[in-house]
């Protein structure tokens, strides 16, 4: 297993970390499983290849555009006759986990409408290519790009996966309290929507159910205390509002690994 880690403000609105071309990619070559703490928005060119995301497997080719989000595990692979071309960055922010979350990217929802395909390449692209340009203003121009990449997502994401206000009122509030106690019922109250209703409403628009979004949800934010903390894992579990007699096997089931060997691994 690899762990990308990256030293991030985590109150900025937009960042850029680093990015670039799959060019001449070797056929059949691997990369992964990785996890990583930021957002990597994936073009692809030409050629073929594959995103397998916590062991479900999306084909990839030409014209697709796929979103990977922080904490999920991640095997990219080419195709071994025509190996996938395109264009990557790795992004992170309020805004940016705001965008994808209004958008529907899910781990089992990882493209991007088709039609938003030419503007999110032209946008990642220049990113790649002006990754290392050392004027003073490289800055600002990589958070025009990521806004205009986020802008582009959004103007394509059909009106269903934008999400009624009641259900991005219900994500919000996940959001600040996925510590607290927080049922289906709970949830659909504060939607001010029918219990069933509300459930088909929150998986049209994230492609999961309600207590699946927030078990992986709670068990992201455990995955950032683990690594970046020194707290107990009991305290870590409090913390992120999972029982501790049930902690570590969800976090096993998520994340393929114990809550302590995460944080072994994840400190080198």
């Amino acid at each position: 297993m690899i762990y990308e880690r990256t030293s991030r403000d985590e109150a900025v609105d937009v960042a850029f970390c680093y990015g670039g071309w799959d060019r001449d990619l070797p056929p059949g070559i691997q990369y992964g499983p990785v996890i990583r703490d930021i957002y990597i928005v994936e073009c692809c060119t030409a050629g073929k290849g594959s995103v397998i995301i916590n062991g479900q497997h999306f084909p990839v080719k030409g014209g697709d555009c796929y979103l990977l989000c922080p904490g999920d595990i991640i095997i990219h692979q080419a195709d071994w006759k025509e190996p996938r071309q395109g264009a990557w960055c790795g992004i992170y922010g309020v805004q940016v986990e705001t965008a994808f979350r209004k958008a529907g990217i899910t781990a089992q929802s990882p493209f991007a409408p088709a039609a938003a395909f030419p503007a999110i390449f032209r946008e990642c692209a220049a990113l790649a290519d002006e990754q290392n340009d050392p004027d003073g203003g490289a800055l600002f121009r990589q958070r025009g790009h990521i806004y205009a990449l986020l802008g582009e997502l959004l103007r394509h994401t059909p009106s269903m996966l934008r999400g009624d206000s009641s259900i991005e009122k219900v994500l919000q509030m996940m959001e600040t309290c996925y510590h607290e106690e927080m049922s289906v019922e709970k949830m659909a109250r504060a939607a001010g929507l029918e219990r069933s209703y509300f459930s088909t409403l929150f998986r049209r628009a994230t492609g999961q159910a309600p207590h699946q979004y927030l078990s992986a949800l709670r068990i992201r934010k455990a995955c950032a205390l683990l690594s970046g903390s020194d707290y107990s894992i009991a305290t870590v579990a409090l913390a992120v509002g999972i029982p501790t007699e049930n902690f570590a096997r969800l976090f096993a089931r998520q994340t393929g690994m114990t809550p302590g060997q995460y944080r072994q691994k994840t400190r080198f």
